[in-house]
C-alpha cells in the first residue's frame, strides 16, 4: 500500500499548491488494513502510521480506551512518527487524550492526568496527526467516534506543533446539558471538545471533518495561554448543542479559516481578542433555542447610575426560574404599557434569593431619552413595577468580535431570535466586518408570530419582543459592510452602532433596519449631526406603504438611489419624474385607500426631475424630516387615532395609519395641553400587544418632552408641513 502525504494540499504544481481531489482516497485503503487488529503483532503500518488497536484500544463503547489510544500517541511521539490512527469504532475516554509529546504537557511520569491538570509545554518542535475512519464526522456514529464520560473539560487536547493535524472523528460527550448549561466556562481553560494550544509556537493546525456533540465550547484556538497559536484551518466540522462553536480566543491567534462548517450554538464563531477568522460557506442555523414568558415580582426601583452625560438605569426582581435562567436566556425584555418593550441584559444573578438584576440596555435608553433621567422624568419605573413576567430569549450570534470575513453562509433559525453580527472588541482596536452572500432562510423578525400575538405562547411573545427590541446587528468599535445577501426580512428590526464607525449594506434583498441605536456613552443619540457613517443601497420609498405607479423607469431610479441612514445619501440625488414634479409642486390629490399617488419628500434633500424637461432640472422642498404634504386624519384615513403618555417615546396608533409610518418622518401631535409639537419618527413597531386591540401598535419619537409624565393623551389628527418646492 502507497501511504500519501498527510497534507491534502501538499502536491505542488507550478510553485503552486493544489488540493488533491482523491486526497482522502487513501484512507479508504487504509481503512482495509487497519479496521482488524494485525495478527503478526506488528505495531504500526507501512510509511509509520500507528494503530491504537495495537495498544489495547477496543472500541466497544464500554472499555475505558484512555490509556490505549494515549499510549499509541505516545509511542509515534518517542519514535518519531507523525501519524495515529484510530479504526472504526467507538471509543470510551475517561480523561483528556493530549496530542503531545509525553514530557511536553503532562506532569512528569503521569500517562493520563486528571482532568484540569497540566504543564506548561517545555518545546513545540513536532507535528502529529490523529485520524480516525473517514466515514466519521457525524452525528449519527458512524466511523471512528470518541465518547468521553465528562464535559467540563478538553476530550482532545492538541499540542503547541507545528502543522498538527485532527480529522475524521466524532466526539459526542454526555447528553443532559444544553448549550450554556454545559459546564466548565472558565475562560483561561474552557470545556472544549477539541482545544487547540499555543504557547507562543503553536502553528498551522489542520482540523478537518471533526463533529463535536454535547460541550460548552465545540472548537477553541489559544487554550490555556494567551501566546502564539496561528493559522488554523477547519474544514467540514461541525458542532451541535454547544455554547461556542468555535472561540478564537488569544491575542495572538491570527490568520484563521473556516471552509463549509457547520456550527449549530448560541455564538457561532467568537474572535474578541482580534485574532479574526476568514468563513467560507457552511451552515450557522440552530435547530433548537429556548424562550419563555417568566414570573416576575418584587420589582424594585431604578437605580440611576451616572454614564458622562447621560444615565444607566437597572432594576431587580425575583423571577421564578426555570431550568434555562440565567445560563442559556441571554435577552430580555418587559413589556409595559406605554413604554412599549424594554429591552434589557442580565448583569447578574443570586441563586439563593432568586433575585435578577436588570440593566436596561444603554442604547435604549440614549435613542429614546436622551440625556433625560428616566426615574425623574419619566413614568418608566412605575411600569416597569407593574410587570408580571420577563420575556426572556436565547438570540443566537453566529459571527461575534471583529476581523471577521463570511461569505456563503446559510443561516435558518426558526426558532432563535438572531444578532448576525456583534462586532466588539477587546484587543488590537478597530478591524472591519466584511459579510457577504449571507442567506436567511427564515424571517428574523418573526412577523408571522406578530400576526396573531395575543394568541401565541409566551415563549413566542418573547421571540417577537426580543427580535424587535434587540439589535439585529450590533456594531461596536469597528467597521461593517454588509452585501449581496438576503435577510428575508417582513418588518424592521434594529441596528445598534456607533459613531465615528461605517456601516454599509449594499445590494441586498428583504432587508428592513431601523438605524436608530446611534451612540457613545455620553452622547446623545439623538442628534442628527452625529458624525456616524451609513450607507443604504437598498429600495426607496415613494411613500411607507405600496403606490400605484405608472411611470416604472424613474421608480427604478429611485430604488437605485443609496442611503445614509434613513435619508438618500448626501453624495446621491434621487430622481422624480416630470409628472410627479407637476403634482407635488401643485394642490396635492387625496391619500386614499392606503394609497399616495404621489412622492413621499425629504426636506432638504435635492431631486432631479428625469428626464429633464427644460430647464430648471433639479428642486428642494423646504420642510423638515419626510412628509406626505397633507394632514392625515379620519377622512384620509378611517379610524385614525393615537395616544401617549406624557414624558414618554412612543406614540400608540391604530394599525392603519402605522402603515403610513417610517422613521425620519416628522409628525405633528396636538395633546390639548401644550399646543402642537413636532416629533421625528425613529422606528416603528408593528406587533400586537397585551394592553388592548383598540392601541395594538406604536411607534417610537424623539421624548414626548410635554404634558405631565402619569397623564395619557389622545387625538385624531396627525399634522404633516406642507410642501415648499423650489425649483433650480
Amino acid at each position: 500500500m502507497t501511504i500519501k502525504p498527510l497534507d491534502p494540499y501538499s502536491e505542488v504544481v507550478d510553485n503552486r499548491r493544489r488540493w488533491q481531489p482523491d486526497w482522502y482516497s487513501w484512507l479508504q485503503d487504509l481503512t482495509t488494513v487497519v479496521n482488524t487488529p494485525s495478527s503478526s503483532g506488528g505495531t504500526f503500518l507501512d510509511g509509520g502510521v500507528v494503530n491504537a488497536w495495537e495498544f489495547g484500544a477496543v472500541g466497544d463503547n464500554v472499555t475505558d480506551d484512555t490509556a490505549a489510544i494515549q499510549a499509541a500517541i505516545d509511542y509515534a511521539c518517542n519514535n518519531n512518527h507523525s501519524a495515529i490512527f484510530i479504526p472504526k469504532g467507538t471509543y470510551k475516554i475517561s480523561s483528556a487524550l493530549f496530542l503531545d509529546p509525553p514530557d511536553n504537557m503532562r506532569p512528569d511520569g503521569v500517562t493520563s492526568p486528571p482532568n484540569g491538570t497540566f504543564d506548561s509545554p517545555e518545546h513545540g518542535a513536532f507535528s502529529l496527526t490523529l485520524m480516525g475512519d473517514p466515514s466519521s464526522g457525524n452525528h449519527e456514529g458512524f466511523g471512528t467516534s470518541i465518547r468521553p464520560t465528562y464535559s467540563d473539560f478538553p476530550a482532545i487536547i492538541v499540542g503547541p506543533g507545528q502543522g498538527m493535524g485532527l480529522r475524521d472523528l466524532s466526539i459526542k460527550g454526555p447528553e443532559g446539558f444544553y448549550r450554556g448549561n454545559h459546564p466548565g466556562t472558565d475562560a483561561f481553560t474552557p470545556a472544549s471538545a477539541v482545544a487547540l494550544t499555543g504557547f507562543g509556537v503553536g502553528s498551522r493546525t489542520f482540523i478537518a471533518n471533526i463533529h463535536v456533540e454535547n460541550f460548552n465550547r465545540g472548537f477553541r484556538t489559544g487554550w490555556g495561554s494567551d501566546g502564539l497559536n496561528d493559522s488554523n484551518t477547519f474544514i467540514k466540522c461541525t458542532s451541535f448543542n454547544t455554547y461556542i462553536g468555535l472561540e478564537i480566543w488569544g491575542t495572538q491567534n491570527f490568520i484563521n479559516s473556516c471552509y463549509d462548517c457547520n456550527f449549530s450554538a448560541t455564538r457561532g464563531i467568537v474572535a474578541l481578542a482580534g485574532g479574526g477568522c476568514h468563513v467560507f460557506g457552511g451552515n450557522f442555523s440552530t435547530s433548537a433555542a429556548e424562550a419563555a414568558g417568566l414570573t416576575v415580582s418584587s420589582v424594585s426601583a431604578l437605580t440611576m447610575i451616572a454614564n458622562g452625560n447621560t444615565f444607566r438605569a437597572t432594576f431587580t426582581a425575583v423571577v421564578t426560574a426555570n431550568g434555562f435562567f440565567p445560563n442559556v436566556y441571554n435577552t430580555f425584555a418587559f413589556m409595559t404599557e406605554h413604554f412599549g418593550v424594554v429591552p434589557c441584559e442580565l448583569t447578574n444573578w443570586d441563586d439563593g434569593t432568586d433575585t435578577a438584576t436588570f440593566e436596561i440596555l444603554i442604547t435604549w435608553i440614549s435613542t429614546n431619552f436622551g440625556v433625560a433621567n428616566l426615574k425623574t422624568g419619566t413614568d418608566i419605573e412605575a411600569e416597569l413595577q407593574a410587570c408580571t413576567k420577563v420575556f426572556c430569549a436565547e438570540t443566537c450570534t453566529p459571527f461575534e468580535g471583529v476581523n471577521i470575513t463570511a461569505i456563503g453562509i446559510h443561516i435558518e433559525n426558526d426558532l432563535a431570535p438572531t444578532c448576525l453580527i456583534r462586532s466588539r472588541s477587546t484587543f488590537g482596536g478597530s478591524r472591519p466586518n466584511v459579510l457577504s452572500q449571507i442567506f436567511f432562510n427564515t424571517d428574523p423578525s418573526f412577523a408571522g408570530f406578530a400576526e396573531t400575538l395575543p394568541t401565541q405562547t409566551d415563549a413566542n411573545k418573547a421571540r417577537v419582543y426580543i427580535s424587535r427590541s434587540h439589535p439585529f446587528i450590533w456594531t461596536r468599535d469597528t467597521d461593517t459592510h454588509i452585501s449581496d445577501s438576503s435577510f428575508g426580512l417582513n418588518v424592521p428590526v434594529v441596528i445598534d452602532t456607533t459613531p465615528f464607525h461605517r456601516f454599509t449594506v449594499e445590494r441586498c434583498t428583504a432587508v428592513t433596519l431601523w438605524f436608530q441605536r446611534s451612540s457613545l456613552p455620553g452622547s446623545d443619540a439623538r442628534d442628527s449631526d452625529a458624525p456616524w457613517c451609513g450607507e443604504y443601497d437598498t429600495f426607496y420609498f415613494r411613500s411607507g406603504i405600496n403606490s400605484t405607479e405608472a411611470d416604472q423607469y424613474p421608480r427604478r431610479l429611485l430604488q437605485m438611489t443609496p442611503f445614509w441612514h434613513n435619508r438618500p445619501a448626501p453624495w446621491s440625488t434621487p430622481c422624480v419624474s416630470p409628472g410627479d414634479f407637476t403634482t407635488i409642486s401643485g394642490t396635492l390629490p387625496a391619500i386614499s385607500g392606503l394609497i399616495v399617488p404621489y412622492p413621499l419628500l425629504l426636506g432638504g434633500q435635492i431631486y432631479r426631475k428625469f428626464p429633464a424637461v427644460g430647464a430648471n432640472s433639479h428642486f428642494i422642498s423646504s420642510h423638515s424630516g419626510y412628509t406626505y404634504g397633507q394632514d392625515l386624519t379620519t377622512t384620509n384615513i378611517p379610524g385614525l387615532s393615537w395616544s401617549y403618555k406624557g414624558q414618554s417615546c412612543n406614540v400608540y396608533m391604530s394599525g392603519a395609519v402605522l402603515l403610513f409610518m417610517r422613521p425620519g418622518l416628522t409628525i405633528g401631535l396636538d395633546n390639548g395641553t401644550d399646543g402642537e409639537q413636532f416629533y421625528s419618527v425613529l422606528g416603528v413597531f408593528a406587533v400586537a400587544t397585551d394592553f388592548g386591540a383598540d392601541e395594538p401598535f406604536y411607534i417610537t419619537v424623539n421624548p414626548l418632552t410635554v404634558g405631565n409624565k402619569t397623564t395619557l393623551y389622545s387625538g385624531t389628527v396627525i399634522t404633516q408641513q406642507p410642501y415648499a418646492i423650489t425649483a433650480f
